[in-house]
């Protein structure tokens, strides 16, 4: 467990590294990446989608603070949430005996916060996409502690981090079920009824919560609608993960590459540094195999969980191209 004290230098520690990531993008000025369309006026439109109510407070925020820096503070807030979360998490997990367990978490929180996939949507501008990704270790941790001690501040703590996601990301929400289902299946049968109660009444709170859209999304009255029906064969191949490193669908998808505007050639792909991109990823599997041999000798349930939602993401990230 973290003091106060040591929360607070480690949200700084995150911050300070967040700084370094985004650089001199944090300038006088927006940044302006492919889908990132951000200026000094928002208009919400006529339109209610998910991502209304963010989209208020963020028209608000730019009645008051010029639109650059609520946008530099969401971007550095989007780093420091995925790395954060990441360590959070990682510490629930049983590591063994040893005085390594401080550095295995923030490698945890380094590898989550700095890796192929936030770089491509951060250079693509996928900010929600991004938002979506950061906010899922904090969804798995709160869900994980209500499975484990089932209560009304649990629910209630875990109902709002599903909600941020909800109302931020399409396509993080649409991975909530599988991570609710294998961490249900994998806590055990102990306190079965008042899981499963808590969970339901999470469930029904989350759907009162996102009615505002989801009842126009479901009468067909939002383009999200027609977006979804208009998405075909051609989409499909257009937006597949690619075999980007060495034209192998999976292991692209495992190192987290292969994302459809990599062979745009739009920016710097991370495998273009050559030698030390190699290394960088051998490095990197090789935590993954010490990670998964640890967690299966120590049968760690909250580790076994996220072995199985890992491998169902990676089958599921290879899409139609597998």
């Amino acid at each position: 467990m973290h003091t106060p004290s040591r929360k607070h230098h480690l949200y700084l520690e995150y911050l300070l590294l967040s700084c370094l990531i985004m650089g001199a993008t944090l300038g006088i000025g927006y940044v302006m990446t492919l889908d990132m369309s951000w200026g000094p006026i928002r208009p919400l439109g006529d339109e209610v989608r998910n991502t209304w109510l963010l989209n208020w407070v963020i028209a608000t925020l730019q009645a008051f603070i010029p639109g650059f820096i609520v946008q530099k503070v969401i971007l550095l807030a989007l780093f420091v949430l995925a790395g954060v979360g990441a360590h959070h998490l990682a510490a629930e997990i049983k590591m063994g005996k040893g005085n390594h367990q401080a550095t295995l978490l923030y490698a945890a929180g380094f590898l989550y916060m700095i890796n192929p996939f936030m770089y491509t949507r951060f250079v693509a501008g996928q900010w929600l996409v991004m938002a979506g990704y950061a906010l899922l270790p904090w969804a798995v941790r709160a869900v994980w502690r209500l499975l484990q001690q089932p209560s009304a501040k649990a629910a209630v703590k875990a109902g709002g981090w599903l909600a941020a996601i909800c109302l931020t990301s399409i396509h993080a929400m649409g991975f909530l079920p599988f991570i609710i289902i294998v961490l249900l299946a994998v806590s055990g049968r102990d306190h079965i009824r008042a899981k499963l109660g808590w969970l339901t009444a999470m469930g029904l709170a989350l759907i009162l919560v996102n009615l505002f859209w989801l009842v126009p999304l479901l009468t067909g009255g939002s383009s999200i609608t027609s977006d979804i029906a208009s998405f075909d064969s051609s989409q499909m191949k257009a937006f597949a993960t690619h075999g980007t490193v060495l034209g192998n669908v999976p292991l692209s998808a495992l190192l987290l590459s292969g994302f459809w505007a990599d062979t745009e050639l739009r920016y710097i792909l991370p495998q273009a540094t050559g030698w030390l991109w190699g290394v960088l990823a051998v490095i990197v599997l090789g935590l993954v195999l010490v990670g998964i041999y640890r967690v299966v000798r120590l049968r760690d349930r909250l580790g076994l969980a996220l072995l199985i939602l890992g491998a169902i993401a990676w089958y599921l990230s290879m899409g139609i191209a597998w």
